[in-house]
């Protein structure tokens, strides 16, 4: 009995050797017909198969939850950027009005200035045109009183002329003769007895058309000296260097009649001057 207990033991261990799925799942030989119990080789291999698929999915899976993390951080980061840059454009949008602004009220203002300027040269051209107006009433007026007061017709000559008389202008001779030629005359020429006694009647030291030119004195009109009316003798300039003739009135202590007035002087003296024009 005991030799055949250690047969079916041997045989037990023998068939477990050749079979492991025997012992893999529990299973041993059908005690009825001692047969062993289908292989399980096909559904191992396929539970291998799907682990591998899912630590492989779950690989992938990582790998994905990775580069969505690195992906979220980056948008993160850019989205901080845009808001950032967002603030800045704001900013810079809020000083550009503040700017806007500031240039509109300035151009108001200047707007303002030029209405005023404008407002001012307009007032500036109304007194200039009032101010010529009355600067050529003015000279209206003023002509004709030249014509009234200063000019003096006279009758009873071979050629009647009128004359004036420089009253507020004293010159040399020869800005006397200027003048003279600036109202289209010239230097009073002595001709005649009334002349003379015309030209005394004005009471005071005046310039007339004499001087001494070359060797001898010479009327304006560059006609020789023929009629005179010296205080004295002939005065010879060419001595005394007193080239240009003045007729004088008479002063306490020197005495003189009408027709002895004439008194020749430095031309470079100032008097006033006797005008004639025809």
């Amino acid at each position: 009995m005991d030799d055949s207990v250690y047969a079916n033991a041997a045989e037990f261990r023998m068939e477990e050797s050749s079979s492991p799925s025997h012992f893999l799942t529990g299973k041993t030989r059908d005690p009825q017909t001692g047969t062993p119990p289908p292989s399980s080789a096909g559904p191992l291999r396929c539970y291998r198969l799907t682990a591998v698929c899912l630590g492989l999915l779950c690989v992938l899976l990582l790998v994905l939850c990775t580069a969505l993390v690195v992906r979220h951080d980056q948008l993160h980061t850019e989205n901080n950027q845009l808001h950032t840059q967002n603030d800045q454009l704001h900013a810079q949008n809020n000083q550009t009005m503040t700017q806007k602004d500031q240039l509109q009220t300035q151009r108001d203002q200047l707007q303002t200035q030029r209405d005023q300027l404008q407002t001012q040269r307009d007032q500036l051209l109304a007194e200039n045109n009032q101010l010529r107006t009355e600067s050529n009433q003015l000279l209206k007026t003023s002509s004709l009183e030249e014509q009234k007061v200063r000019w003096h017709y006279k009758k009873g000559y071979f050629h009647p002329r009128h004359f004036t008389i420089s009253g507020y202008t004293l010159g040399t001779w020869n800005t006397s003769r200027a003048y003279c030629q600036s109202l289209g005359a010239d230097l009073l020429k002595v001709t005649t007895l009334e002349e003379q006694m015309f030209i005394n009647g004005w009471n005071t030291p005046v310039w007339i058309g004499l001087r001494h030119a070359g060797s001898q004195w010479t009327w304006v009109d560059n006609t020789e000296l023929s009629r005179s009316y010296w205080e004295g003798a002939e005065q010879s300039a060419m001595d005394v260097g007193e080239n240009c003739v003045m007729s004088v009135v008479g002063e306490p202590g020197r005495p003189m009649t009408a027709t002895h007035t004439w008194h020749n002087y430095p031309c470079d003296f100032t008097a006033f001057a006797v005008c004639v024009k025809p």
